[in-house]
């Protein structure tokens, strides 16, 4: 294997290693919708035991571990909107109803950035937490 390829592959495993340990961590926090939260995470530890196995066959056992460590290390606690997104591809694939669903996303994003330009950020955030209806006379949308 041509050393492009090697970087390339080794580059790609340790992208879907991050992947995995991010969804794992929302899995805690709700991303788990519809398993139990401990199967969900369970999935992920063992997907990522999977991937250090490739990267024992492709660069041995201690550059394996090293790159998985720094996979881990390199992931910021609070997550980009890039990476939620990369995530959530990984987690649903790559579809045209995810694709769907994450332009809804980035619209949503936009949408929020300019009620906190035009509102502030309390303002906004009562106005995205606004509840459909109140009432059981109130009308709510489906």
């Amino acid at each position: 294997m041509a050393k492009a390829e090697y970087s390339s592959e080794v580059a790609q495993i340790r992208q879907q290693i991050a992947n995995e340990y991010i969804a794992a961590k929302w899995g805690l926090s709700g991303l788990a919708a519809g398993y139990s939260r401990h199967q969900f995470i369970t999935a992920r530890q063992e997907s990522i035991g999977v991937l250090h196995s490739q990267l024992q066959t492709i660069i041995g056992e201690d550059q394996a571990i090293q790159v998985v460590v720094e996979a881990l290390a390199d992931i910021p606690e609070q997550a980009t909107r890039q990476r939620l997104i990369d995530v959530l591809l990984h987690e649903l694939g790559d579809t045209e109803e995810t694709a769907h669903l994450t332009d809804r996303i980035r619209d949503m994003w936009k949408t929020m950035d300019r009620l906190r330009e035009r509102f502030g950020e309390e303002t906004a955030h009562r106005i995205t937490r606004a509840p459909s209806c109140i009432s059981h006379s109130e009308v709510c949308p489906s």
